[in-house]
């Protein structure tokens, strides 16, 4: 997915952060459950205490992270791969690599002009039935093409996305969007800010398990 600089994009990043946003209150401060969940040891009179108990504490996925360019650019191969793990409550950490960097069509070139890591935090908030709303902020590193080796970016953004499983251990994740900004070496104070987009639309299959 293409990146840009300036001001030109903020008015539809405010349009995204505000989608985000509604789905982020809506649900953040719903006792949620996810997978499976108990009632704790502790019940007090005046609130029912549920506390969260994750079925899997890990999983591992693949995704194409931006569907629309595989009927637009027969760009078909998936193009992140992503492990996380549970922390506590809702939370857990994630940690993925993109297989190119924020400038390049999504699955059209894969290593070919640089890559992408990330690492951050998502929430696993319940919806209903085997589906849940997976808000995540997430520091993001993206190395552009290899003949410019000091050519880099380091952007922090939310993303909005489901997961619905489908089967006990496999889920499908689907991604709204993800919008980051930061600064682009090496002249960052022309490259600032920077604003980077990995996530439109994207779909994934992820794999739950425990390491137990």
């Amino acid at each position: 997915m293409g990146s840009g600089t300036g001001i030109n994009c903020f008015q539809g990043i405010r349009l995204l952060r505000r989608i985000f946003l509604f789905f982020s209150v809506l649900f953040l401060f719903k006792q949620g459950m996810a997978q499976v969940t108990e009632p704790g040891p502790e019940v007090d009179t005046s609130l029912y205490y549920i506390s969260y108990i994750p079925k899997y504490s890990w999983s591992v996925g693949i995704e194409h992270s931006y569907i629309p360019v595989i009927f637009t650019e027969s760009a078909y191969l998936p193009d992140n791969i992503e492990v996380s793990f549970w922390l506590k409550q809702q939370f857990y950490f994630q940690v993925g690599v993109y297989t190119q960097p924020a400038d390049t069509i999504p699955g059209l070139l894969l290593f070919s002009r640089g890559f992408a890591a990330y690492a951050g935090v998502t929430m696993k908030l319940f919806l209903f039935r085997n589906a849940y709303f997976t808000p995540s902020l997430n520091l993001c590193f993206d190395k552009y093409p290899r003949e410019n080796t000091k050519d880099w970016s380091l952007t922090i953004g939310p993303t909005a996305s489901f997961e619905y499983f489908i089967l006990n251990r496999f889920s499908l994740r689907a991604d709204l969007f993800n919008v980051n900004i930061g600064f682009r070496t090496p002249d960052v104070s022309e490259n600032f800010p920077t604003v980077t987009i990995h996530r439109l639309l994207g779909l994934g299959i992820r794999y739950n398990f425990d390491l137990k």
